[in-house]
């Protein structure tokens, strides 16, 4: 059972309770004003208010296609970040919902190594969607 936090961020009910879960392998706009959306900005090119647009628009594709349901969960290398939430690739039965949020344009590859299992994917889906100009691409 799933509950979205943001576009890159879940609380999903695993075996051993409920875990907060960082989407890997991507990066999803800022929903609220900070340093953090001003870094993204400058990250992308895509100015702040456009970005906000964008993480409220994940946030909404997120929850249409993930809350409430069961997913798989997948790790990789490193499991957990510095806030001690999971590290994972989630599957929507066949689709690894990581890669649909950067092939849809509602986010972009940041790869983190260790986990660089989908890294060269991950690419590839970006520069797809920036050259059809799907999502925060298009603005």
């Amino acid at each position: 059972m799933v509950r979205v936090v943001d576009g890159d961020t879940l609380r999903a009910r695993l075996d051993d309770g409920e875990e907060r879960i960082r989407l890997i392998g991507l990066d999803a706009p800022e929903r609220f004003p900070g340093p953090r959306l001003e870094h993204q900005a400058r990250q992308t090119g895509v100015p702040p208010q456009a970005l906000r647009r964008w993480a409220n628009a994940a946030y909404s594709f997120a929850r249409r296609s993930l809350a409430g349901r069961a997913v798989g969960v997948e790790l990789d290398v490193q499991q957990r970040d510095e806030f001690g939430r999971l590290l994972a690739y989630v599957w929507t039965g066949q689709v690894l919902f990581n890669l649909e949020l950067v092939r849809q344009g509602y986010a972009w590859a940041h790869p983190v190594p260790p986990n660089l299992r989908y890294a060269e994917r991950f690419t590839a889906c970006q520069q797809d969607a920036q050259a059809t100009r799907r999502g925060l691409w298009g603005r």
